[in-house]
């Protein structure tokens, strides 16, 4: 099979009516990093660190398959900035890829000073319309734990619908698919994804 040479796939900056999306660089990876860790309960062990962030961001990409035959060499991770885009960062909102037998999924993160203001449906409002019309993908899913209200009302608002559900490190996660879309019950999937061969990998600047 003929290595496929890795392209400028996707937009690098997308604009919505209060939020400029930049696509992600290395430079972002700290920002990443703490953004994350956000997320999680400040006595947690397992932290994420650069270096995890970027091993992540490499399982994760989206595959040629998935891209129309073409490979990127960037992720599908976009970061959400305020005042345009040398703004500054409040979140970000990606297209990751699970597992080969799942689609792709839609996933975001704000830091905490900037959650219930509206940004999280208007930035998901935005990067769905990219990726399925202007882009074309369009089999897209988002997956989320049963007791994150929050982010399944946004799936909801953005036109996906409780479709099935998988399993992850023995936790249960619910599957938003778009309507029309096969039903999804019980594949066990990894949050680091799966490591993807040479001829796959995205190359991150």
């Amino acid at each position: 099979m003929t290595e496929l040479t890795p392209k400028s796939l996707f937009s690098p900056v997308l604009h919505s009516a209060n939020l400029t999306y930049t696509l992600l660089r290395s430079k972002d990876f700290a920002f990443i990093r703490d953004l994350f860790n956000s997320t999680m309960d400040a006595e947690a062990e397992d932290k994420f660190t650069i270096s995890s962030v970027r091993q992540l961001t490499i399982n994760t990409a989206p595959r040629s398959n998935e891209l129309h035959g073409e490979r990127s060499k960037d992720a599908a991770i976009y970061v959400v900035r305020l005042n345009g885009e040398a703004g500054e960062r409040i979140g970000e909102i990606n297209l990751t890829r699970r597992n080969s037998n799942l689609p792709l999924d839609i996933g975001f993160a704000f830091l905490p000073q900037y959650r219930g203001k509206g940004y999280g449906t208007e930035a998901a409002t935005r990067i769905m319309r990219y990726w399925k019309d202007e882009f074309g993908i369009k089999n897209i899913c988002g997956i989320v734990s049963e007791e994150n209200i929050a982010s399944r009302k946004l799936l909801m608002r953005i036109g996906l619908e409780e479709n099935g559900w998988a399993m992850s490190s023995g936790r249960l996660s619910l599957i938003y698919s778009l309507p029309g879309a096969s039903k999804q019950e019980g594949l066990e999937f990894s949050f680091w994804g799966e490591e993807p061969n040479e001829g796959e990998a995205i190359i991150l600047d």
